[in-house]
């Protein structure tokens, strides 16, 4: 037999192998990694609807001497901005939540539910726009509808 060296010795197959090993380990454990988290991330969010409602509000006004001809509104952008300010009162919350439409889904009634009404509710205005978004968030579609 002949006596093997170091020299006659390939450590270059032996790296690429381990190298090959550690690629293959590395990919399946990412693969695993990634479908795990995104089968967390999946359930574990609860889905929320949201409703929309749009309101335009008219920029010009018809007189009652004048029904043919129309005005301008006066300072338009600071009534639409005072439109939006009362829409996102408490009071105007607490008469969304004084609706038939509102009482018939089942929400609870009383201060805390007007905060909570509140805190779902965003009103969105855009300079120089003659209208008012109002969204309403929650996790029922039902209720979502009856928000707005």
């Amino acid at each position: 037999m002949d006596d093997l060296g170091p020299e006659d010795f390939d450590t270059r197959h032996l790296t690429r192998k381990a190298r090959r090993r550690k690629l293959l380990l590395a990919g399946f454990l990412l693969l695993v990694g990634g479908l795990a988290g995104g089968v967390l991330g999946w359930t574990s969010e609860e889905p929320v609807y949201r409703s929309r409602g749009l309101i335009y509000i008219q920029q010009n006004l018809i007189s009652p001497a004048n029904p043919t001809g129309e005005r301008g509104l006066p300072m338009f952008e600071g009534y639409v901005a005072y439109q939006a300010d009362l829409l996102a009162s408490r009071r105007c919350a607490s008469m969304a939540m004084a609706t038939e439409t509102w009482r018939k889904a089942g929400e609870p009634k009383g201060p805390e539910a007007i905060a909570a009404f509140e805190a779902r509710t965003r009103i969105v205005r855009s300079e120089g726009q003659p209208h008012i978004q109002v969204c309403f968030d929650d996790p029922r579609p039902d209720i979502a509808q009856a928000g707005v």
